[in-house]
């Protein structure tokens, strides 16, 4: 069934040495290095199905060097049979590959040019509950030997420990100087360094097997939203969940909703975020999305 593999290889050696108006000097130094594969299959009919896997690090004795293409090739393979299932509410199960996909138009609304531009769905929620309980969100700077890690921004100003989302209530915002000024209010920092979620105790199998009807997402295709309602919708590829089981493959269906109800929607996480990213965000479980289909 294998029509086409890729795999590639990938370094490199960042450095940065800032002079700044304020005052600020400073320089920072920094490595990575990565390996990846991609398999295209021959599906049913006219379908190509395709899957990845990486693994990255900071320091090459660290990187992963064994097991990619397999990972690869299986992960395409349980893409067989795909197809679209009854439209409806379902529990939504999202591996840790794809999490970061629902919090990333989280962050955008707390930075400050869309806080300015009155451009965000999160606008004057500050210390407000806007999602539910189990989302504690934590800005980590400065984890050793962690992607992301840093002592100071982009504007020279000290990172340190923030808490962005405890149990639901937010408790900042990402503003520079530049957009502090035009707002009137203090500023913060320019934006996050290491977002880190607090986990629960299982795995994605485990979260899985608590599930009697929902959909496994392995993957987003295309879809948008609004920043200003939080708005959206979302094309997605994964898995039908009944009693527990996975038992078929999905695509070509929609997950669509507002971002404030969804993540009220949030009632597990999962202990498995991925280390080597900056976002580690584990599997996530809502509950009542809404699903288009047949």
């Amino acid at each position: 069934r294998i029509i086409s593999v890729g795999s590639s290889y990938g370094d490199g050696e960042n450095f940065a040495y800032r002079l700044i108006s304020n005052g600020f000097e400073g320089e920072t130094k920094s490595t990575w290095y990565s390996l990846s594969a991609d398999i295209t299959i021959r599906g049913e009919g006219e379908a190509r199905p395709s899957a990845y896997w990486y693994e990255s690090s900071l320091y090459m004795n660290d990187l992963i060097k064994k097991g990619i293409g397999q990972k690869a090739l299986e992960r395409v393979l349980r893409k067989l049979g795909q197809k679209k299932v009854q439209s409806g509410k379902y529990t939504m199960v999202v591996d840790p590959m794809n999490s970061s996909r629902l919090l990333s138009p989280m962050i955008s609304a707390l930075n400050g040019s869309a806080l300015q531009q009155k451009n965000s769905f999160l606008l004057n929620k500050l210390n407000e509950k806007i999602a539910s309980d189990r989302l504690t969100l934590t800005d980590e700077p400065h984890l050793v030997k962690a992607s992301g890690a840093r002592y100071f921004d982009n504007e020279g100003i000290a990172t340190e420990r923030r808490s962005i989302f405890d149990k639901g209530v937010l408790n900042t915002y990402f503003i520079d100087t530049y957009n502090a000024k035009k707002m009137g209010v203090d500023p913060t920092i320019s934006g996050s360094s290491i977002l880190v979620m607090e986990t629960g105790d299982k795995n994605l199998d485990g979260l899985i097997a608590g599930v009697e009807k929902g959909i496994l997402v392995t993957g987003f295709n295309g879809g948008n939203n609004n920043s200003s309602t939080g708005d959206f919708s979302y094309g997605i590829e994964g898995f039908l969940i009944e009693n527990g089981k996975l038992t078929q493959p999905v695509s070509e269906m929609n997950v669509t909703g507002n971002l404030i109800t969804l993540w009220n929607s949030l009632v597990a996480t999962g202990n498995d975020p991925r280390l080597n990213s900056s976002w580690r965000i584990p599997s996530l479980v809502f509950e009542g999305v809404d699903f288009s289909g047949l």
